[in-house]
């Protein structure tokens, strides 16, 4: 009787553990901002960096999807885009980003509940900029990627057991290379603030 109560207890635990547990999918869309870039460059021994105040705004979205251990606690992956910035002698596109981050919840209601999450995530981009700038015609492109700390602020409605309906802030700063030849590397730093709506359905 001694042994069969604790394993009684811990299978009652495992089972209430598991019921409560559950797997997601959902899209979302919105917007991305960039608040900041800041360039840094060494030629020939001399380095040197500057921050640039900016305000671009671009289009995004993404596909994500989760599993919930319980109401407070999950894990949650994402993979998003962002439209090109477009200016007269510099585009930057395929934007990508895909991003795995634990997620801690907050229930306030049995259907509002707040969320904080933070990860890792693997930004990529290509940049493509004017020759003109160098005195001749045509056009460099640089692929370029980093791997960087994701993090998100959001607040999720359910409108019954399978549809949830949220909003959310993330924010990423990575840092890209964009120039690496033998005395010379030039690298830059945006600061992307994303604010998107989003649609999920819980299994």
């Amino acid at each position: 009787m001694k042994h069969i109560l604790p394993f009684a207890v811990f299978a009652v635990c495992v089972s209430s553990f598991s019921v409560q547990a559950e797997t997601y999918i959902g899209a979302s869309l919105g917007q991305t901002k960039i608040n900041s870039v800041d360039v840094n460059g060494n030629i020939l021994g001399m380095s040197g960096s500057q921050s640039y105040d900016a305000d671009e705004r671009m289009m995004s979205g993404s596909l994500f999807a989760g599993y919930n251990f319980n109401p407070y606690l999950g894990v949650e992956v994402t993979v998003g885009g962002i439209d090109a910035l477009e200016e007269p002698t510099l585009t930057v596109d395929r934007m990508t980003y895909f991003a795995v981050q634990p997620k801690l919840s907050l229930p306030l209601t049995e259907q509002f509940a707040v969320f904080a999450k933070a990860g890792l995530a693997h930004f990529s981009a290509d940049f493509t900029a004017s020759n003109s700038l160098y005195g001749y015609s045509g056009y460099t492109t640089v692929s370029t990627s980093d791997t960087t700390l994701m993090f998100g602020l959001g607040a999720e409605y359910a409108f019954n057991e399978q549809l949830k309906v949220r909003a959310s802030w993330d924010y990423l700063k990575p840092e890209l290379d964009i120039l690496n030849v033998a005395g010379a590397s030039l690298s830059v730093e945006p600061e992307f603030q994303q604010l998107s709506l989003g649609l999920s359905y819980h299994f």
